[in-house]
């Protein structure tokens, strides 16, 4: 009876055990660094000692700047293929495009770090595939938003999308804010820069942003109408 009891705890512990471990992962990633602005996610690198732990979203541009006394500083993160001298100055700063998640041991200088990448989350953000677009434009009608280049827009675009370029979107979101109550639907190429559009929107107060996380690629690939 008694090895029947030890045999039920321990098999209760390995079961257990790993679910703790996952937990305390995700506890470790902590809140997300830097601040956003205008697109960008200026993460401002000031106290260069110690371990450092930076938690990103995955799609973000970001930017990484130290205090003038550590200008010049080589920031690499090899698995990321980041090699590169930092800056003092947010306007000279080398950009970065977070494209997977993960977590990521990175060396400013002889410091040590690591950068977690993160699916980007909010209550009032949702994705979706190109296929289930395609059916939230049917039943919906929402404000359909292409955040690419207009060389990329005028190749092929949904049918009345509005086009704002993501680099132009903080200072003309103004033109759609109309739509704030409406659902809005953003697309790009592959995913990344609606990522970042719906950041933006939702700091401008938009209350239901939708992100087609496959981008047109996807929407090519499930044969869906394009006007050119």
């Amino acid at each position: 009876m008694r090895l029947r009891y030890l045999f039920h705890m321990l098999l209760l512990l390995a079961l257990v055990a790993p679910s703790a471990g996952l937990r305390a992962a995700a506890v470790e990633t902590g809140p997300v660094s830097g601040k956003l602005t205008d697109g960008i996610r200026l993460v401002r690198l000031e106290n260069l000692q110690g371990d450092i732990h930076l938690t990103v979203y995955r799609g973000d541009y970001v930017r990484f700047v130290v205090d003038p006394s550590h200008d010049g500083v080589v920031l690499s993160i090899p698995a990321l293929d980041v090699d590169e001298r930092l800056s003092a100055d947010p306007a000279g700063a080398a950009q970065f495009k977070m494209k997977r998640t993960g977590r990521f041991p990175f060396a400013v200088g002889e410091v040590r770090g690591v950068l977690a990448v993160v699916p980007f989350q909010n209550p009032r953000y949702r994705e979706v595939t190109s296929r289930q677009a395609a059916e939230l434009i049917r039943s919906a009608n929402p404000l359909v938003l292409d955040v690419r280049t207009r060389q990329e827009y005028a190749r092929g675009h949904l049918p009345d999308s509005v086009l704002i370029p993501v680099q132009e979107l903080a200072q003309r979101v103004g033109e759609i804010s109309g739509d704030r109550d409406r659902q809005v639907l953003i697309y790009c190429a592959t995913g990344n820069r609606s990522t970042v559009a719906a950041k933006i929107l939702l700091e401008a107060g938009f209350d239901q942003v939708v992100n087609m996380r496959d981008g047109i690629a996807g929407w090519w690939q499930n044969r869906l109408p394009v006007v050119q």
